[in-house]
């Protein structure tokens, strides 16, 4: 007879081949169905087949509580009746995996560590869509890549569009798109010619060491010398309070 019973999971140690239907059955988690003389036990796989047990071994609880909560079964077996009764997810997670951490596939694991899109606003990116649509209506679709940039273009346009922004004009007026959408239309044309080895690079001479944290650190000591003396902004939102 087999060395396991019916109703126990076994966890397959090796690729073995089924014994009536020559299937092969990979490493996992099965349920035992049913059992038989010279060492046979039935299980799931995809339909009931026959294996020869040499090649299974119990599976621990953790394995066993992973492939049920995997498979949609959590609260379905028997195996599970002290977990359901657990008020919160996190001591659902504890006594299910051994851990207080959101339960997930583990492709999630393996997709969280990879590039992302999910992280980008759709609502940003549908308006960078328009900005990007205009031009090719405009220009020819993925002109950028064919024939090409130059960098000052492109920085150019985009300064356009923030300093209109900044100066209190938010819809662009030819195109009806806000003008930081615009902005960020530009420089992704921008890189992407970059990346494609299509943007001329004319920008000037670079500026020989980091200036940018000189001037920060004499912005430093203006802001400090004056301390908290320093006067209110004028700012339009609250511009009924100044006039």
């Amino acid at each position: 007879m087999s060395k396991f019973k019916v109703g126990d999971y076994i966890k397959s140690i090796v690729n073995t081949w089924g014994g009536c239907d020559n299937g092969i059955v990979a490493d996992g988690v099965y349920k035992v169905f049913a059992t038989a003389a010279d060492n046979f036990v039935m299980i799931e796989h995809p339909n009931y087949m026959w294996f020869n047990d040499t090649y299974f071994v119990l599976a621990t609880q953790e394995e066993i509580n992973t492939y049920l909560w995997e498979t949609g079964q959590l609260g379905n077996d028997e195996n599970f009746v002290k977990v359901i009764d657990k008020k919160t997810e996190e001591e659902i997670n504890k006594a299910v995996f051994g851990e207080t951490k959101k339960a997930s596939n583990p492709k999630d694991a393996i997709g969280s560590k990879k590039a992302p899109l999910s992280v980008i606003p759709c609502p940003v990116l549908y308006e960078v869509g328009l900005g990007l649509l205009e031009g090719n209506v405009k220009y020819g679709g993925h002109n950028y890549r064919a024939i090409g940039v130059r960098s000052s273009v492109y920085y150019d346009a985009t300064m356009r569009h923030l300093m209109r922004y900044w100066e209190g004009q938010d819809i662009d007026p030819d195109s009806g798109i806000h003008h930081v959408s615009k902005a960020i239309s530009s420089l992704v044309v921008l890189r992407d010619a970059m990346l494609q080895g299509k943007c001329f690079d004319d920008r000037p001479p670079a500026t020989q060491g980091d200036w940018m944290v000189d001037m920060n650190e004499k912005a430093k000591g203006i802001v400090e010398k004056v301390g908290e003396d320093a006067a209110e902004p004028f700012l339009e939102i609250n511009r009924k309070d100044w006039e």
